[in-house]
């Protein structure tokens, strides 16, 4: 079947202006608007909308929302995106403090373009494509239900219907910063995990590796560190528990990993970020990061190592440390703070990575 794209932006009146510009800079088919504008916020009403409004002739269809900034090339990169992944439902964003996130930024660390999205997360529906019939399928099926979410209603949906989510790494589109009309502003300062746009970017997506969903995946959310792993049900990263419980619990402490779990950080850098955050979120970052490494060094055996000075790689280790704080302390962040949490999240991340290449592996330990 020939691929064809339909896309449209789903927008509210008061942001019309932008939603133009969109479809005239991103080549986008069209715009859908709020059907019932004056009525309390409800992204899903207009999201039905949106994903209904699917061309005859399409053969995939795209739906971004109205506070983003993309690619110029956005239609030409999904077209051949979905040539690759036919079947598939395709998110080219994900927020940066997010599983997702976290999931985009492993893949990046590996020098991955594709990994699997968390199943028992909300489907980021900033710009995401559906195979055509699948859309359709969505704005027949999905009632308007009093909870507004969009994100929530799509990931039900998908998990219902076994439609795999991938999630393009990097990611093409960047939350703007302005003020949210579905209540989210409780959420801060929102932002991609690795947003990039250089030249490289399509034949990355075209021909990159396509990291699968790890067995279990290292946390850091609101200055906590966690370890996600399956649940009871055997849900993949249902089970949630503090990083030192959850690293037990899946014995998976090997000798290399625990090394590297005790190795002593820059005193000078860790200095700094004690002082501006607290012992426990230093500690906590710094084993965050040594997973996070160990997991990406495992993660692309048997083939070459990525390039340290990728600019993905360095997109993603620079959102680490701010995606990790809690709202308030994020939006105070300063630019000397960032950067001081950029080095040590980056050294961190090398400790775990070289640990695991250094191939003690007398002990097991699950990816």
């Amino acid at each position: 079947m020939k691929t064809k794209l339909s896309s449209v932006v789903m927008t509210h009146p008061q942001r019309l202006a932008h939603a133009k510009q969109l479809v005239a800079t991103a080549g986008l088919s069209g715009i859908v608007q709020d059907p019932a504008p004056d009525m309390p916020s409800s992204p899903i009403r207009t999201a039905l909308r949106a994903w209904g409004a699917v061309a005859p002739e399409a053969s995939h269809h795209l739906v971004v929302q109205d506070d983003i900034l993309t690619v110029p090339f956005m239609t030409d990169l999904v077209i051949k995106c979905v040539q690759r992944h036919p079947r598939a439902a395709l998110a080219f964003y994900s927020n940066w403090n997010s599983r997702n996130g976290t999931l985009v930024r492993l893949a990046a660390l590996a020098g991955a373009s594709w990994i699997d999205a968390a199943p028992l997360e909300y489907t980021p529906t900033l710009a995401l494509c559906l195979p055509a019939d699948v859309a359709r399928d969505f704005a027949r099926h999905t009632t308007d239900p009093i909870a507004p979410d969009d994100d929530a209603a799509m990931a039900r949906f998908l998990r219902e219907r076994e439609i795999p989510v991938l999630l393009s790494v990097p990611n093409v589109i960047e939350h703007m910063g302005v003020e949210s009309l579905s209540g989210n502003n409780h959420h801060g300062i929102r932002r991609a995990t690795c947003f990039y746009t250089g030249d490289e970017v399509i034949p990355r997506l075209v021909e990159g590796p396509h990291l699968r969903l790890p067995h279990w995946l290292p946390s850091l959310f609101q200055g906590e560190g966690f370890v996600l792993s399956e649940d009871a049900e055997g849900g993949p990263l249902g089970k949630v528990l503090p990083w030192e419980e959850g690293l037990q619990s899946l014995q998976a402490r090997c000798s290399a990993l625990a090394a590297a779990l005790e190795t002593e950080p820059p005193r000078h850098i860790q200095k700094v970020i004690v002082e501006s955050f607290g012992v426990r979120y230093t500690n906590d970052l710094w084993a965050h990061g040594v997973m996070l490494g160990w997991q990406a060094a495992g993660a692309h055996r048997g083939s070459p190592p990525p390039d340290t000075h990728d600019p993905i790689r360095l997109k993603a280790l620079e959102s680490l440390g701010p995606s990790s704080l809690n709202a308030d302390r994020r939006s105070a962040l300063t630019e000397f703070e960032a950067q001081a949490l950029t080095f040590y999240g980056s050294t961190s991340v090398a400790v775990g990575a070289r640990s695991r290449s250094l191939g003690q592996r007398a002990d097991r330990v699950p990816s």
